[in-house]
């Protein structure tokens, strides 16, 4: 028999990309919201196990932190994403503050404040119609990628 040349990592890589990207093309920035909710959220289950099994091997200190911070995280993960964007648009608002001072690619560092710009505005709540079809648009590029990413890592020979 023949040996699969995708390993089972590349395999679930590959559709979960396909998956996201379908996710992002059709929803946009409402289906990103979705989708760290749920990573939020699944985060917030695995740091709940991680503390059990520290309580478990006597790691109490880490065991309780542990726990805490997953049960807020599955707790909160509704309202956190807000947080999560926020930080995301302040990182790409810096990185292109700082393209202009480096003189760096000026379509990257303009795409880096445009995004950035919007998407504090849109984390913030102030939704003002360029800022929701700026980011949109750029989740709506992502989605794209990420299906095509995906099909090239299932065709690879």
């Amino acid at each position: 028999m023949a040996k699969s040349k995708l390993s089972n990592a590349s395999l679930l890589y590959a559709i979960l990309s396909i998956v996201i990207g379908v996710m992002l093309l059709v929803g946009g920035f409402g289906a990103a919201a979705d989708i760290m909710k749920w990573v939020v959220l699944v985060m917030g289950i695995v740091l709940v196990v991680f503390g059990i099994l520290a309580l478990t091997s006597g790691a109490v200190t880490v065991g309780v932190v542990e726990l805490v911070v997953g049960i807020l995280m599955i707790v909160f993960a509704w309202t956190l994403v807000w947080l999560a964007f926020l930080i995301l648009g302040i990182l790409l608002l810096a990185a292109g503050i700082q393209g202009i001072t480096k003189k760096g690619n000026i379509i990257v560092t303009v795409l880096d404040l445009v995004l950035g710009i919007a998407l504090i505005c849109l984390s913030l709540g102030l939704n003002w119609g360029w800022n929701a079809t700026v980011v949109n648009v750029i989740f709506y590029v992502t989605g794209a990628l990420m299906i095509v990413d995906g099909i090239l890592v299932l065709i690879k020979k």
